[in-house]
């Protein structure tokens, strides 16, 4: 399945996230633009999408887990959920080495309340 840009976008941006045109890299005083790549925020969570020819290519998240207050785990649970039912995704947590269907929503709130093995 491709998924085109702006159907993320559109999606990202109705469930209140911010877009971020200008994503950087780098480390220590090095820092260099990230070349087809916009980043979407909410509160310390992040999507970081690659894109190739108006499509996404790659779609990577941070700081979605470890927070403690309710409404924005709430928000961010809406978010992951939105994205498994819209696109059909799941997600791959490289840092518990578990797979989460995106569809589900117990699973979803397991990872965000740190339920999942580890």
């Amino acid at each position: 399945m491709q998924i085109k840009l702006f159907e993320l976008n559109s999606l990202l941006l109705n469930l209140g996230l911010e877009r971020i045109e200008k994503v950087y890299d780098g480390y220590s005083s090095f820092k260099e633009i990230c070349k087809n790549t916009i980043a979407y925020k909410f509160d310390e969570a992040e999507i970081f999408v690659t894109i190739e020819n108006d499509y996404i290519k790659d779609l990577f998240m941070t700081g979605f887990r470890f927070h403690e207050n309710e409404a924005i785990k709430n928000k961010l649970e809406e978010v992951l959920y939105n994205i498994g039912t819209e696109f059909h995704l799941i997600l791959n947590d490289w840092n518990l080495a578990e797979i989460i269907d995106l569809t589900d929503r117990k699973e979803i709130k397991k990872n965000l309340n740190e339920e999942l093995k580890k």
